[in-house]
């Protein structure tokens, strides 16, 4: 299992929120499920299998 031990918050107008609330029903998902599975697939589909750098913080 992963560990998820980050949060991001954004900011989306109520239409965007019902938007990914409709989408993530669809796919049989929670909202958080849909992003993460929509940010891994993009990633793929832009950088392949090369591995995301780790940013300094």
């Amino acid at each position: 299992m992963v560990d998820r031990d980050l949060y991001l918050t954004l900011r989306v107008s109520e239409e965007e929120r019902e938007m990914l609330r409709a989408l993530a029903e669809r796919d049989g998902v929670s909202a958080s499920d849909f992003v993460r599975l929509h940010i891994r697939r993009t990633y793929r589909e832009a950088f392949g299998d090369k591995p995301a750098k780790k940013s300094r913080k």
